[in-house]
């Protein structure tokens, strides 16, 4: 992912959810390993060992804040009514409601 701007520093986690009918699902696997971002740029997120998908599958990747409230603007990779994305405060609460300009399609690369 991008960080476009850093509003406050802190640590971030990367969690994969199921699709819950465009909204995140249930979490698979456990948290990756926490990735401190006080930069912009792009970052690398590296997902649990436990974290495994399936071609052809639609998951949500829900980037937190490992603790207290670090903030930062994300910068769009591609533009496309297609792809699902959301944003909240609250995870159970993000729909697939961003318009394309705002969507956001990330690649998981397995190793």
């Amino acid at each position: 992912m991008n960080a476009g701007f850093i509003n406050t520093n802190g640590d971030w986690l990367v969690r994969l959810y199921s699709n819950g009918a465009g909204s995140p699902g249930s979490q698979i696997g456990s948290n990756g390993a926490s990735l401190t971002i006080n930069s912009t740029g792009d970052k690398t997120f590296n997902g649990a060992a436990d974290m495994t998908v399936s071609n052809g599958t639609v998951y949500w990747i829900v980037i937190a804040p490992a603790s207290g409230t670090p903030s930062m603007d994300l910068s769009a990779c591609a533009n496309d009514a297609s792809f699902g994305s959301g944003h909240s405060d609250t995870i159970t609460s993000i729909t697939d409601s961003l318009p394309s300009s705002r969507d956001w399609r990330k690649e998981i690369v397995a190793t």
